[in-house]
């Protein structure tokens, strides 16, 4: 995952350690550490939670849809449905355009680590 990516990279020179923390932990304490660490705003860890939230709803139920009110109420949280009206016939589209925004930017993010990193081992 994109996450873990960033998180390896921040930490590439204690490899065991980080590899220890991947296994044993889940998107969201990954998105929580990306965030403690400056690599992502309270905006994309909102996002990335209700995301979690929402795949969880789906991943526990036969018969989950974004018209459920609990899929709205998390799809409501997302940036990208501020002051929006969220219906069954959107949500699917906020939800859609929150995991790309998301995705963007710690595509963003992976990119200047990695940048990052490449020069360092230059120097």
């Amino acid at each position: 995952m994109l996450l873990a990516g960033i998180i390896e990279l921040t930490f590439s020179g204690r490899t065991k350690e980080v590899e220890k923390l991947m296994n044993s932990t889940n998107m969201v304490q990954k998105a929580r550490l990306t965030y403690i660490l400056g690599l992502i705003d309270k905006t994309v860890l909102n996002d990335l939670e209700q995301i979690h939230n929402i795949r969880n709803i789906f991943a526990h139920s036969f018969k989950a849809s974004f018209a459920d009110t609990k899929v709205l109420k998390f799809v409501r949280k997302l940036s990208t449905a501020k002051g929006q009206e969220v219906t069954a016939k959107n949500s699917f589209e906020f939800h859609l355009s929150a995991r790309n925004k998301c995705m963007v930017h710690i595509n963003a993010v992976l990119d200047k680590e990695e940048q990052e990193l490449k020069k360092a081992q230059k120097d």
